[in-house]
Formats: C-alpha cells, structure tokens, sequence
C-alpha cells in the first residue's frame, strides 16, 4: 500500500521534473543564475512555505502578548 502511494506521488513529481529541464535565466538586480525551470519552481515553492511558515509564527507570537 505505501509502494503504490509513493509510485503515485513519484511519478507526477517525476514527470514535472523531466518537462521542465530546460534551462532558465533566472535575473534579479546585478546577479544572474541559470538553471533548470523545475529546480527554480520548486526554490520559489520552498521560499513562498517559508516566508508563510513565518509570518504566521509573527502572528501567532503577536496574538499571545
């Protein structure tokens, strides 16, 4: 059972990953970076779960005082 959910959950993350290899141009004030669009969704992914994590740590500290 945990072999199919995985293959489940593996094989559209997968996919993604193999359509989205094409390499992008990433161009923010002086700096420049090149790499693959999936690896630039998942970084903007990772920053928009963290910036949320904290902002709702801020709130959370804010309603306690």
């Amino acid at each position: 059972m945990k072999r199919l959910l995985l293959l489940l959950v593996a094989t559209p993350v997968l996919l993604f990953i193999i359509q989205n290899f094409q390499v992008t141009e990433l161009r923010f004030l002086m700096w420049r970076i090149a790499l693959p669009h999936a690896l630039l969704l998942i970084f903007v992914l990772a920053a928009g779960i963290l910036i949320g994590w904290v902002l709702r740590a801020l709130h959370a500290d804010a309603k306690h005082k």
